[in-house]
């Protein structure tokens, strides 16, 4: 799934945490992130409101 200027991060989120199976994303620069674990939420979500470094990538998610 390609993913673009997430702007309700909170939403974006809460429904990667309804999600029973791995979520990854996978920037422009082929940083690869597991959205499964807080500590990388809280670095996505830090470089979106500060750096507005992920502004596209993909998610892939995977059941496990």
């Amino acid at each position: 799934m390609k993913l673009k200027d997430i702007r309700d991060i909170d939403k974006f989120f809460s429904l990667i945490d309804k999600y029973e199976g791995s979520v990854k994303l996978v920037t422009e620069r082929g940083d690869c992130m597991n959205l499964r674990c807080k500590l990388s939420q809280f670095v996505i979500m830090e470089k979106i409101v500060t750096d507005d470094v992920v502004q596209e990538g993909s998610i892939i998610f995977k059941n496990n």
